[in-house]
């Protein structure tokens, strides 16, 4: 098996304004000329879960990922991966009158779900390069959302900094409300990859 690292994918957007940019025309592939070597996804600064699906046909493949796939929670349906997260802060005297907002403490946890495949000995090349490019798109999809969060969740502290003990929760929220805002965007207007390349078969 071959493990790839997936490059930093530019993403470019004002979250204050909330516009989305469209993503990158031109794409490197994370891989190329792989052979029968199955990439795998692994993105840096999350935790990844990995769903095991089988299958020596693409048609099986696309029945095992319609059946196991992460669940959305924002629509309800099954998707072929999902990246959740969740932005949480702190400050000494929080919820109180005086509290200190320059020690304020944020944090962030992300969860990146994606199919792992295992192909036999006896599977078509073809399926796996089919495979290999479909993984490519699809870890390019999710890297964007991945780095959604580590580029702004600072964003949060700054809001907090910038408030009064009676307004720093509103304020923190709000960069976390335009955030999600974000993330729901992308996935409307890339279609959850499919503008991407991330389709199979």
């Amino acid at each position: 098996m071959k493990q790839v690292r997936i490059a930093i994918f530019a993403l470019t957007v004002s979250l204050i304004s909330c516009q989305l940019s469209e993503p990158a025309t031109t794409i490197t592939p994370l891989a190329t000329n792989m052979g029968t070597e199955v990439v795998q996804i692994a993105f840096d600064n999350t935790t990844m879960i990995y769903y095991k699906i089988g299958g020596l046909t693409a048609g099986e493949l696309r029945k095992e990922m319609n059946q196991f796939g992460p669940l959305d929670p924002n629509e309800g349906l099954r998707y072929d991966s999902l990246t959740d997260w969740h932005i949480s802060w702190t400050w000494p005297g929080y919820g109180e009158v005086e509290c200190d907002l320059a020690q304020a403490q944020v944090s962030y946890d992300i969860k990146v779900t994606v199919p792992r495949w295992n192909p036999s000995p006896n599977t078509n090349p073809a399926l796996i390069e089919q495979w290999n490019r479909y993984m490519n798109n699809l870890a390019i999809h999710e890297q964007v959302h991945v780095d959604a969060i580590l580029d702004h969740y600072l964003q949060v502290k700054d809001a907090i900094r910038g408030a009064t003990c009676a307004t720093a929760e509103t304020a923190a929220q709000e960069i976390l409300d335009k955030l999600n805002q974000f993330q729901i965007e992308y996935d409307l207007q890339t279609k959850h990859g499919e503008t991407q390349g991330a389709v199979f078969p």
